[in-house]
């Protein structure tokens, strides 16, 4: 599929900051509004390893989370991209 000459790009919203700044809090909120896909590492974390004991462990772990969504989330983005994110 070609994307329209008139097809909404889309948008990307990456959060960082400190931990408890309100992420996860706003990210849910722009989801809610936006009929947005949400890709929280925090959720992962809990549903993939039940959280982390300690630093190291939330460090090893993050890592691979970041490495799945590196692999998976690219693909949907083009196919949104490329068909305009219209179901």
């Amino acid at each position: 599929m070609t994307p329209s000459s008139n097809a909404d790009p889309g948008v990307l919203h990456f959060m960082c900051g400190r931990a408890g700044a309100g992420k996860s809090t706003l990210a849910r909120k722009i989801g809610a509004a936006t009929h947005a896909v949400l890709f929280c590492e925090d959720q992962w974390l809990v549903h993939l390893f039940d959280g982390a004991p300690t630093l190291a462990a939330y460090h090893e772990r993050r890592e691979r989370i970041r490495k799945l969504l590196e692999e998976h989330v690219p693909r949907p983005l083009r196919w949104c991209v490329a068909s305009g994110c219209r179901s």
